[in-house]
């Protein structure tokens, strides 16, 4: 019996293709505005947003590889991960695709440290206090090298981000299940 049976109901799937944009409308709806961030120059703003973007866009591409695992589901996860990074990636020329791909692969160990330290019942006050300061730093500092600049983001908005891309993971986990097996987002 595989892990997915329990969502298995064909009659309720959306097709590959629709599965895909979707997938693609959720990843860029990243929902980021001047009221996310109060204080935050409108610059800084939209190079986060982009950041946002390419995470979420990191974290489709790795529920859908981890469900490609699964001989069950896997020739369409397959199909689904193709078109979605069809979509993501076809507005860009060849030549900047690979760097983008790498970038990206930056960011899901990133998004799944967050999520480990999260759910890690065992840490510390102190353990969690010096992650929840570590963490938004080193998902910054994929965009950033000034330390000034990390520093204060990371202390100003720090817990926000946490919150963003811990909430984005989860919803999006979501969307992904949805099309690959059908139903609806709560």
């Amino acid at each position: 019996m595989s892990l997915f049976d329990k969502f298995r109901d064909s009659r309720t799937l959306p097709s590959i293709e629709l599965a895909a944009k979707k997938l693609d409308a959720s990843a860029r709806t990243t929902g980021l505005n001047n009221s996310s961030f109060p204080g935050m120059d409108q610059e800084q703003l939209e190079e986060i947003t982009y950041l946002a973007y390419m995470t979420r866009v990191a974290i489709v591409m790795h529920w859908l590889r981890l469900i490609i695992r699964d001989p069950s589901y896997k020739d369409r996860a397959k199909k689904i991960h193709g078109e979605f990074e069809r979509l993501t990636f076809s507005e860009l020329p060849a030549s900047a695709r690979a760097s983008l791909v790498a970038y990206i692969q930056r960011l899901i160990p990133l998004t799944l440290q967050l999520r480990s330290f999260l759910e890690d019942k065992t840490l510390s006050k102190n353990e969690i206090v010096q992650g929840m300061l570590k963490w938004p730093r080193e998902w910054l500092s994929t965009l950033y090298e000034d330390e000034t600049r990390l520093k204060r983001l990371s202390l100003i908005y720090g817990m926000d981000l946490i919150k963003y891309i811990n909430e984005s993971t989860a919803h999006l986990g979501k969307e992904v299940e949805t099309c690959m097996w059908g139903g609806t987002v709560q």
